[in-house]
């Protein structure tokens, strides 16, 4: 919902990168008239991405301590 506020702290980023950026480029799903709850949008990305097939889930190991979380 703050598509504004990123873009303007995106806008110096790529100024100091070289790199052209229009901040009105910067878009959202709210924009778009969806959900605004990021737990309804990483379900929603998780369901497309996994479509159907089985899954499972992994710890993976804490790098910087060398022990699992």
């Amino acid at each position: 919902a703050d598509r504004e506020e990123i873009g303007d702290v995106l806008d110096p980023v790529y100024d100091a990168l070289g790199v052209p950026f229009d901040p009105n480029s910067v878009g959202s799903v709210a924009a778009a008239g969806g959900s605004n709850d990021p737990k309804e949008v990483a379900r929603a990305l998780e369901d497309a991405i996994v479509d159907g097939r089985p899954t499972t889930v992994e710890r993976l190991a804490d790098t910087a301590a060398g022990r699992e979380t």
